[in-house]
């Protein structure tokens, strides 16, 4: 990685007031991280934990109550800062009345980076040929369902060639082909040199796509980790599965979670220990009673087990 981070947040705040009581709320308390050029980096957190208000500071489109927000070095304070910046909502927004082609010309127009409309409109159905949407080129935008409206979202946030990309929730509303494609953009337009920032409540999508994970919780980062230091970080995980009598739980004292069901020879007990020393303890006790043992594995935890252990801690 690059020592020079493409974007750098440093101690960001926002805070608003109620409506009601005009008690100040605070939304996102001194977060900071830095996402290095060419990374695919994850930002993660239940709904409600600031994600979305953090990047809509990062884009100007919230005002910030304190804090720094840096692009390659500099504060970014000026729209021609973000023309090097695209983003996908959870939720795009587009004017119904307009074809999908009238739609990404006029949104294309906007950064000013054509001199020709030729070369505009050459651009434009280039950038629906990426994302699929050829087939819908003089449709109306009212037109289309909730999934191609978000491949035409996505559209429109690559459609200037950005250096950096904020995807919030950009699997919404896909099917399973579609996610797929998305996935396989994302990756090529990674390859190509962009830098990504993907917001997503589909876990093991970011698991598979993303080289470091940041996990926020009601506002505050709770912690940065890769996904390659999992194991490391936290501990890998024991299953055991084997056959007893209702009295064999007690040999499974140390385990996180204990399922059991009946079964021809006695019960079937299933367990997961957080760690493998607790596990293999367990194995031996098992064995030395001379139980059938079925499966004994190691696995480091999935993301999504992560994330849950760490957002309850938080809370």
């Amino acid at each position: 990685m690059s020592a020079t981070p493409i974007l750098s947040v440093q101690g960001l705040k926002k805070s608003f007031r109620s409506n009601w009581t005009f008690k100040e709320i605070e939304a996102v308390h001194d977060l900071s991280f830095d996402v290095f050029p060419g990374e695919m980096f994850g930002f993660l957190g239940h709904n409600g934990a600031g994600k979305t208000t953090s990047l809509k500071c990062i884009l100007g489109l919230v005002r910030k109550t304190a804090g720094r927000i840096l692009l390659n070095g500099e504060e970014l304070t000026t729209s021609d800062q973000r023309q090097s910046i695209g983003y996908l909502p959870e939720l795009p927004y587009f004017y119904e009345h307009l074809s999908v082609f009238e739609t990404l010309q006029f949104l294309g127009s906007l950064y000013g980076k054509w001199g020709r409309k030729q070369e505009l409109n050459a651009r434009v159905l280039e950038t629906l040929e990426r994302v699929g949407l050829t087939h819908k080129v003089n449709a109306p935008v009212h037109s289309l369902s909730k999934g191609l409206q978000q491949r035409l979202g996505l559209a429109q946030a690559i459609i200037h060639t950005p250096s950096l990309l904020l995807l919030d929730e950009p699997f919404s509303g896909l099917d399973p082909i579609g996610r797929h494609q998305f996935k396989e953009i994302i990756s090529e337009l990674r390859v190509n040199g962009c830098t990504v920032i993907l917001s997503s409540h589909v876990l093991s999508d970011i698991e598979r796509l993303c080289d470091r994970v940041s996990i926020m919780n009601r506002g505050r980062l709770q912690q940065i980790f890769s996904i390659g230091e999992m194991p490391t970080l936290f501990g890998e995980e024991s299953h055991l599965t084997f056959i007893g009598s209702p009295e064999d739980r007690s040999l499974l004292e140390m385990a996180a979670t204990v399922t059991s069901r009946p079964h021809p020879q006695g019960d079937e007990f299933v367990a997961k220990f957080n760690n493998r020393v607790d596990g293999e303890a367990a194995l031996q006790r098992v064995l030395g009673k001379k139980l059938i043992v079925h499966e004994y594995r190691v696995a480091a935890p999935t993301l999504e087990e992560v994330f849950v252990r760490l957002t309850k801690e938080g809370r």
